[in-house]
């Protein structure tokens, strides 16, 4: 039996593979890859990540004609989702009145303009929160009217409007539960002021719960997966593969793959784009054409780049003092552009500040010191707990 990945990671193992194969083919492919991971999984050891896969399994076999008693507990595990993806966008389309009520227009990202744009289904993507873009010049109000309409940001509650220049988003809770990340950027590696405006363009407009909202075009939703699905997570990050799959198969001819090209150019993200389209035509069929693993391919990467590729798909605790330093900066540098010396220092020192979320400068040097001492204990740690997963599956 292969070991359980419970240490987290980047790409599926294989037994993932066979899951996540379960849930997207069709007819006499997808019933082997179901036997296949039976035979190969202890379902009392299941990780976190294929647990996920459940409902989407239970609805593409069971729609097939497959009738089997471990897809009758999938069942539940569909019925379940159903109810907290239906009782999540009730929350959200409130939500959406707020912010609309004030004039700010939407975006719905992520699982719930996946849910009902692509999956069509309350009941197969699980979701731990919803996200909402809004535009950049609309981030200070929309965190005063969150804060005023009884949210709590999961950073700096007193004032979380001081981390708009070095986030591109926020966790808040809402006054009945809802968790919601707030983006003013859509992508971490995209922070400078203009660099939103191109996902505005040519959006779907989705209605949530009577509320009508929008989500981002094919070609936008399939570069967001990607460049969300190239990072390491504790949970296995397998829905990633499903995600894009699903969006490739739902709109052929919507994505721009040109487009496609140029967006990652242009917004540094060419080493993720390369990866997970490559895996995804290489090891679930995906229709992305030649020609654009080719272009991606033939284009350079520069040296932030690739450490910042490096920082996202490794686990946090392995990843060296340095190497988060200088992706850090290279995120300062995206937002800010400084002219000279003088300027960079002191405009990184406070860029810092804000987002480690301190009160004065001269705590900068200190809180760096404390979290590399901090770093140095928890790899340690994890490299121990490594060390007995291994030995345990051994």
């Amino acid at each position: 039996m292969e070991p359980v990945n419970d240490m987290g990671n980047l790409w599926p193992t294989a037994t993932q593979v066979l899951l996540l194969q379960a849930s997207l083919m069709k007819g006499e492919n997808a019933v082997e890859s179901w036997e296949k991971w039976k035979a190969s999984t202890d379902l009392r050891d299941v990780d976190a990540g294929s647990q996920r896969l459940f409902p989407l399994v239970y609805s593409n076999l069971v729609s097939q004609g497959l009738r089997d008693p471990v897809l009758s507990e999938f069942k539940e595990t569909w019925l379940g989702t159903w109810y907290e993806n239906r009782m999540m966008l009730q929350q959200l389309a409130d939500l959406l009145r707020l912010f609309h009520g004030a004039g700010i227009r939407t975006l719905v990202l992520k699982g719930a303009a996946l849910t009902v744009l692509y999956y069509e289904d309350y009941g197969v993507r699980p979701m731990c929160d919803v996200d909402v873009l809004i535009p950049t010049d609309k981030a200070a109000v929309a965190l005063k009217l969150l804060k005023r309409s009884g949210w709590t940001a999961e950073s700096n509650p007193s004032a979380p409007e001081r981390l708009i220049p070095v986030r591109h988003s926020l966790g808040f809770k809402g006054p009945t539960g809802l968790n919601v990340d707030v983006h003013w950027h859509l992508l971490l590696e995209c922070n400078q002021a203009d660099a939103d405006l191109y996902f505005w363009q040519d959006p779907n407009a989705i209605q949530i719960d009577g509320v009508t909202s929008f989500a981002l075009n094919a070609t936008c939703q399939l570069l967001h997966i990607c460049a969300h699905g190239a990072a390491w997570s504790k949970v296995p990050p397998l829905r990633w593969i499903a995600d894009a799959v699903t969006v490739m198969r739902k709109s052929p001819v919507e994505i721009k793959w040109k487009s496609l090209v140029h967006l990652a150019q242009t917004r540094s993200l060419v080493l993720p784009l390369r990866k997970t389209l490559k895996y995804l035509r290489a090891n679930f069929d995906a229709p992305v054409p030649v020609f654009v693993i080719d272009q991606l391919e033939a284009l350079p990467v520069s040296r932030l780049e690739r450490i910042g590729a490096k920082v996202k798909t490794r686990p946090p605790d392995d990843i060296h003092p340095l190497l988060s330093f200088c992706y850090n900066y290279h995120l300062f540098l995206r937002s800010s552009n400084p002219s000279g010396f003088h300027d960079t220092f002191v405009g990184f020192t406070n860029y810092l500040k804000h987002f480690w979320a301190l009160d004065r400068l001269s705590q900068v040097p200190l809180h760096a010191i404390g979290k590399g001492l901090k770093r140095a204990w928890s790899k340690m740690v994890y490299q121990r707990a490594q060390r007995r997963s291994l030995d345990r599956h051994a």
